[in-house]
């Protein structure tokens, strides 16, 4: 890989993670169908998880919480679309969803065969505990 463009991703991700001093986490949980079973034998899986960009105005008003993305994944494993399930802060939401559709995944599989499924990927955004940047 190119070394400046590890240096594009790593400076950015670092200045976020550091600088700023914000922790943003997210986990998937697949969804099932109605009987409760899953549309699938294997579910999909994270390679590429892109970070959330804290939004400017939630630094500024130490805002934190929680948003749960839903999110369509394509038998190809991309985001083909969002869908915010549940906020604790509204302003969180737009940061949320941008970073999913960066996501990228190993499809999730049916019977051998790629298919598309359904995610929900809660993010936490959290300031430190002395609230600083």
């Amino acid at each position: 890989m190119n070394t400046r463009r590890v240096t594009a991703i790593v400076l950015p991700v670092l200045c976020l993670l550091v600088c700023l001093s914000i922790q943003v986490r997210a986990q998937t949980d697949t969804s099932k169908s109605a009987s409760g079973a899953p549309d699938f034998d294997t579910p999909p899986r994270v390679t590429i998880q892109a970070p959330a960009t804290y939004p400017p105005q939630a630094l500024k008003d130490g805002t934190e919480g929680t948003v749960y993305v839903q999110a369509v994944i394509t038998e190809k494993g991309r985001v083909q679309s969002t869908t915010v399930l549940k906020t604790e802060a509204e302003v969180l939401n737009d940061a949320a969803c941008a970073a999913v559709k960066n996501w990228r995944f190993t499809p999730a599989t049916k019977d051998g065969k790629n298919v598309a499924a359904t995610v929900t990927i809660p993010f936490k955004f959290k300031l430190n505990k002395d609230g600083s940047k």
